[in-house]
């Protein structure tokens, strides 16, 4: 789904809550913000909907060195909903750091460590699967492959014939 502005993210999260994966966008500066953007109108979700998070990546528009550029600030995870207090329970990840314009990890990955647990993958496993993944991402944007068709015909590749794509990848063709 596009960017959420109003009773569209109800079936966007109710679709979360059924298992689907989602993948969407919305306007909050942090995740107190976020949470008062989804539970107050125009989309008024309740809250124990947000519970059925996973991962929230907040971007930034800076300029550096006279140019505009966007920059994930912060990743945060959504380990759980505390029902008393009616929020999610987060933890966060990963902060950019403007100065130096580098990431610090902040606390270890609940998500990680749950893919392990439904994968059967040990750690190594998982950093190897995220490596291929970010190989064929940046593969994509260097050659300025955009095109959603396209997009989806090289994350089928990646599924079918993973060895036969990164290889291709990795000789640079």
């Amino acid at each position: 789904m596009g960017e959420v502005r109003g009773m569209e993210a109800y079936v966007l999260f109710q679709q979360i809550a059924l298992g689907h994966a989602a993948l969407s966008t919305i306007h909050a500066e942090t995740f107190p913000k976020l949470i008062d953007r989804l539970t107050t109108p125009p989309i008024s979700l309740p809250s124990s909907l947000l519970g059925n998070l996973d991962l929230v990546i907040f971007v930034e528009r800076i300029k550096r060195k006279g140019k505009y550029l966007r920059r994930v600030s912060n990743v945060t995870e959504v380990v759980g909903y505390d029902r008393e207090a009616k929020l999610p329970l987060t933890n966060e990840v990963f902060v950019w750091d403007i100065l130096c314009d580098e990431f610090s990890i902040k606390n270890k990955s609940y998500l990680l460590k749950k893919i392990m647990i439904n994968t059967g993958m040990n750690e190594r496993g998982v950093k190897n699967e995220i490596n291929d993944r970010t190989k064929v991402l940046y593969w994509l944007a260097k050659r300025k492959i955009d095109d959603y068709r396209k997009v989806a015909s090289i994350i089928n590749l990646f599924y079918t014939t993973r060895e036969y794509l990164m290889d291709r990848i990795e000789g640079g063709i």
